[in-house]
């Protein structure tokens, strides 16, 4: 779950994703997916620690991301709540 969780985020995010992070990110998803047949609890750990991590970071830089584009959206629904009431205001008679 996790690692196709991952991939998902990465592939819908990809452009709020620096690429250095994004390779760190691919390779963890790479070693987690070898060691997901093995039966060795500490190596199964280490590569979901591993992905955990950087999937840890990559929601920080996509949170980041948003909150920076955040200030701008108010302005964006009050222009198109006007062009509303310009709909609303404009003459109507009926025939």
């Amino acid at each position: 779950g996790m690692i196709y969780t991952t991939e998902k985020t990465v592939k819908e995010n990809a452009e709020k994703i620096p690429q250095d992070l994004q390779n760190k990110i691919n390779d963890a998803v790479v070693e987690a997916k070898k060691h997901l047949e093995s039966n060795d609890a500490e190596i199964l750990k280490k590569a979901s620690d591993d992905l955990t991590t950087v999937s840890m970071e990559m929601a920080s830089h996509i949170y980041k991301q948003k909150e920076q584009a955040a200030p701008e959206a108010p302005h964006a629904s009050e222009s198109s709540s006007q062009k509303q009431e310009d709909v609303i205001d404009a003459d109507y008679k009926e025939v």
